[in-house]
């Protein structure tokens, strides 16, 4: 039993020895780790002090190029805004710079049509998936885009509902406000995200009030250009812009061979309607003629009011058989009006053709003249041409032109 005992005694003894010996070799390999996992620490948290220093240039630097580059986006805006004077070109422009800054979905601009309450779309950018089309209306009250026009306010939500939260994609709808008067709203859309940045925002919103004052200006000089070449009464071209415009058509007949002509038109007893009904009335005879002449005469004719109650029209590419059969086309609308019958007013009409009845313009236009005159003699309501003495010396005035 003895034997027993003192054998387990030292069987435990051997243990402890072991238990006593492994714990020191693992304290001894803890101090000795220490200074490395010290190292090791210490080298973790530099390393992530330089990741996130790292990572903080980064975004400084990428605000720094966004914010250089929506500065280089508004200069090229206002460069715009300062050469372009008229509206669509402006438009275009912008919505063309939006799309090359910040890549959205969809740019459109709208202006607002108060006679109809719409808005109407006027210039569009993106994805073609996504445009609405130029011309497209949306009432005032319909969607974000109606409520942006008409509480004259920044909107967040889409074109179709009032609702932002049934929007599945980033839509913005940015007011263009000039002091108090609400010109048309810049609409963006982003189908890859639910918002925009803070910053996009901004910019966007600078955008909308230098847009604001570039386009009232725009819009200014197109209304003022406007006035100037059209005639209040009869809404035709003025004298200025059909003598400006037969003058480029003269110079392009000169160089190409081709023919054009002109008829002039002076109305059958119009001075009675003054007379005797009032100038009141006659106004409005001018009026339902220039409706006339402008409905019947092809687009690419320039129907002015010359002067009085005669008018004169430029039928640029066109020989002297086609300007006749249009003149009596003109003179028939006039003569079965039912105001101007009722008021027994007609048209004497006058046609002269380049290069036949005239090597410039003023002698093309006294043609027409003399032959309106011959219409008149005539009795009115009819259409005449030069005299066949005139008509005979065309081969001389196509000499003095080069044709």
């Amino acid at each position: 039993m003895n034997g027993l005992f003192e054998f387990r005694k030292m069987e435990l003894t051997t243990i402890i020895a072991t238990v006593a010996f492994l714990a020191g070799a693992a304290l001894f390999a803890t101090f000795w780790a220490l200074p490395y996992l010290y190292r090791t620490r210490r080298q973790e948290q530099k390393n992530q002090a330089q990741l996130a220093e790292a990572l903080a240039t980064v975004r400084r630097l990428q605000e720094e190029h966004n914010r250089a580059e929506y500065l280089s986006f508004l200069n090229n805006v206002s460069k715009a805004a300062i050469t372009s004077k008229k509206p669509a070109e402006l438009l275009n422009q912008v919505v063309d710079e939006v799309q090359h800054t910040f890549h959205f979905d969809h740019i459109s601009i709208g202006l607002v049509d108060y006679g109809r309450k719409e808005i109407e779309v006027r210039a569009e950018s993106g994805r073609d998936e996504y445009r609405l089309g130029l011309g497209k209306r949306v009432p005032l009250e319909a969607g974000v885009l109606g409520i942006a026009a008409q509480r004259n306010e920044l909107r967040a939500g889409g074109l179709a509902s009032d609702q932002p939260s049934e929007q599945d994609h980033a839509v913005l709808c940015h007011p263009i406000t000039y002091g108090e008067t609400l010109l048309g709203v810049l609409t963006v859309e982003a189908f890859t995200r639910k918002g925009f940045a803070p910053e996009e925002i901004l910019t966007l919103g600078t955008l909308a009030d230098l847009l604001a004052t570039a386009l009232h200006n725009a819009l200014t000089f197109e209304e003022l250009e406007y006035q100037s070449i059209t005639d209040h009464l009869t809404g035709l071209k003025t004298r200025r812009y059909f003598l400006e415009s037969i003058e480029a058509e003269w110079s392009r007949a000169s160089r190409s061979g081709r023919a054009f002509s002109v008829v002039l038109i002076d109305l059958d007893k119009f001075k009675a309607v003054n007379d005797n009904l009032g100038h009141l009335e006659g106004d409005l005879v001018l009026a339902r003629v220039g409706r006339i002449l402008e409905q019947k005469c092809r687009h690419s004719n320039v129907v002015a009011r010359y002067g009085g109650d005669e008018f004169i029209v430029l039928m640029p590419e066109t020989s002297l058989d086609q300007a006749k059969t249009l003149s009596e086309r003109l003179r028939s609308a006039l003569s079965s009006d039912p105001l101007l019958a009722q008021r027994k007013v007609t048209g004497s009409c006058g046609v002269a053709c380049f290069p036949a009845h005239g090597a410039t313009i003023e002698e093309l236009i006294r043609e027409a003249d003399q032959a309106m005159y011959r219409s008149k003699s005539a009795g009115g309501n009819r259409v005449s041409l030069p005299s066949e003495s005139r008509e005979s010396s065309s081969e001389q005035n196509e000499a003095r032109v080069g044709i």
